[in-house]
């Protein structure tokens, strides 16, 4: 019985994984659009329209974005329809504010989306057959053709342990930050700074492996004293470079992970 909003996400996600598979775990948004009765059209900004069952798109995403795009508008869909309703109905009823049915059900949705793009046998198989946290990262996005970004999330999401990192582009931008919220993972480094050129992070010359060292965290408001474990790897397909901290509990550090899917 769903009697909080903490209880409503894991609820969705149990139906919405059933649903998938029902689907053939199908990824291609305009497939499930079309299997849900719903009309795609190019917008200025991407949505979902209750009213009219319209899911519009932004007009010219990168491919890997308007992929993820298009399965966000899909979910919000789901959420709002699957079980006639019931689970749009437990958001509003539950939330004390509009702001606060908003957040919990964008929430819910956004990673509610992760899970049709990267299905929780395929975050399994890929955490199986790898042999550390970013490696895993890696090979998901490519699998699911999602961005790190995404992946990174999707693999932290499934650890009981904590899992942070960041995604730089060429440049050493911090393109975006992760944290599965465990331990230490509550603070994430933030995103939208430059890590410093002389930090290891940006000192990589080896492209496409993981790469192993003890550096400072880098943080939006400054960075920790003290040196931690560090997996990175420098893709040069994409430009970016995905690297995971405080790496020495992760897999090839003694320790596997506990999944919380099953397979």
């Amino acid at each position: 019985m769903i009697t909080t909003l903490h209880d409503l996400q894991p609820a969705f996600h149990t139906w919405l994984d059933e649903w998938h598979a029902a689907q053939g775990f199908e990824s291609d948004y305009r497939v499930l659009a079309d299997t849900l009765g719903l009309t795609v059209k190019a917008a200025t900004r991407s949505m979902y329209d209750a009213a009219t069952q319209t899911i519009y798109i932004e007009r010219n995403l990168h491919p890997l974005r308007e992929r993820h795009e298009g399965l966000h508008e899909v979910t919000h869909h789901l959420f709002q329809t699957a079980q006639a309703g019931a689970f749009h109905r437990a958001a509003q009823q539950l939330g004390k504010a509009l702001k606060s049915r908003q957040d919990a059900e964008e929430g819910i949705v956004q990673e509610a989306s992760w899970r049709l793009l990267m299905p929780p046998h395929r975050v399994n198989e890929v955490c199986r057959v790898t042999t550390t946290d970013v490696e895993a990262m890696v090979q998901l996005a490519r699998m699911c053709r999602a961005s790190f970004e995404f992946a990174a999330w999707r693999v932290a999401g499934t650890l009981t342990r904590p899992v942070r990192g960041v995604v730089l582009d060429s440049r050493g931008w911090v393109l975006a930050s992760f944290g599965n919220n465990v331990g230490t993972a509550k603070y994430t480094p933030g995103r939208g700074f430059f890590v410093d050129a002389m930090h290891p992070l940006q000192q990589i010359t080896e492209t496409n492996q993981v790469v192993e060292f003890k550096a400072a965290i880098p943080f939006k408001r400054g960075r920790v004293g003290w040196r931690v474990s560090m997996e990175a790897w420098k893709d040069s397909k994409r430009f970016q470079t995905l690297a995971v901290f405080d790496t020495r509990i992760s897999k090839n550090h003694g320790m596997e992970p506990l999944l919380e899917v099953d397979t």
